[in-house]
């Protein structure tokens, strides 16, 4: 798939889909566990995922026809850019205009979705390599960051960022065997 074919989140977009169903999480709860969730190489269709993503969201509202679609856009545009590789793919966060402590804490907070729907559908992460490990012992570390603690300076903010999205393009290629097929799910 090409660049101009993917329909790309931003955090403000993300946030509106959240708050179509009334949901409780916070946004970046969605697409972390959206992320583990492809990382562990597991593939939902588009019943299963939209319950994955309602029950994540907290929704206290069943989503329209028009939300239904915008929730499947979200699915596989972010498989898409997963897939395309390193370049592509960007956590969904809010934009460098918030707060610093709030970047911070929604950082975490995604890096703590992200890992428990790692964990979720992984299964068994035995005889993982060490390299796998201190990524997701990083990950970890970075999902327990008090936002009072964490990086003091937007260029410190800037490079744990980076390190997590680089972190979690790892995952996905450890854990699925680079033959995707984002066409053969969520539709």
């Amino acid at each position: 798939m090409e660049d101009s074919e993917i329909d790309v989140f931003n955090y403000v977009r993300l946030s509106q889909l959240v708050e179509s169903v009334n949901g409780h999480a916070e946004p970046v709860d969605l697409h972390g566990g959206l992320v583990g969730l492809l990382c562990s190489g597991q593939r939902l269709g588009a019943s299963q995922w939209l319950e994955f993503a309602l029950e994540t969201c907290e929704a206290r509202e069943r989503p329209e026809q028009a939300e239904q679609q915008e929730f499947a856009v979200l699915y596989q545009s972010t498989l898409a850019l997963m897939d395309a590789g390193e370049m592509e793919f960007d956590l969904l966060l809010p934009d460098d205009d918030q707060d610093l402590t709030l970047r911070i804490a929604c950082l975490s907070a995604w890096c703590g979705a992200f890992l428990s729907a790692l964990g979720n559908f992984a299964g068994q992460m035995q005889g993982l390599s060490e390299e796998i490990q201190e990524v997701l012992e990083d990950l970890l570390e970075i999902s327990q960051l008090d936002a009072e603690d964490g990086a003091s300076e937007e260029s410190d903010f800037a490079t744990v960022v980076e390190h997590v999205r680089l972190c979690a393009i790892t995952l996905f290629f450890e854990f699925n065997d680079g033959s995707t097929d984002s066409d053969s799910t969520v539709h």
